[in-house]
């Protein structure tokens, strides 16, 4: 395996100080104990009205919802706070996941049922048109929160 060295790791002295410092955390103090001004309003993030406004319908009609799992870590943990999200609103609200069988992301090689309304990519999906178009044409609606650089706004998410 091939790796390259960053900054001065000096692992000796203070090991979790150097790996802060190699990568551009000056302040570990405060990187370790974040509030709330640590971050961002979320009517920054872009479509976020359209995605609430997705979500509430389906969440209100009672509809199968299908949260895709991305086979990483950030991809379990946000399919996660979403699952969860969607039962603390509703206990009762129909909330399936689907797993990869392999380390492919997005939509690719998951099978989505006809009883299902919305399919919610969590950290994925963003440039998966053609699956997104797919499903259009079977009138299941597609979440992608993402925050992946996308080629395009998808016209069918």
């Amino acid at each position: 395996m091939k790796y390259k060295l960053i900054g001065t790791n000096d692992y000796a002295f203070d090991p979790q100080q150097t790996i802060f410092e190699n990568r551009g955390i000056m302040d570990m103090e405060q990187f370790l104990t974040l509030s709330i001004k640590d971050t961002h309003h979320y009517k920054l993030l872009k479509n976020i009205n359209i995605a609430i406004k997705c979500l509430d319908k389906h969440i209100k009609r009672d509809n199968n919802i299908l949260i895709v799992v991305d086979p990483d870590v950030d991809g379990y943990t946000s399919a996660a706070i979403m699952y969860q999200y969607i039962k603390l609103i509703n206990s009762q609200a129909k909330v399936y996941y689907a797993l990869h069988d392999d380390k492919t992301h997005g939509l690719k090689g998951i099978h989505i049922e006809d009883h299902i309304n919305l399919v919610i990519t969590p950290d994925s999906g963003s440039n998966d048109f053609e699956y997104h178009k797919q499903l259009k044409e079977r009138n299941i609606e597609t979440l992608v929160l993402d925050h992946h650089e996308i080629e395009r706004e998808s016209d069918d998410a």
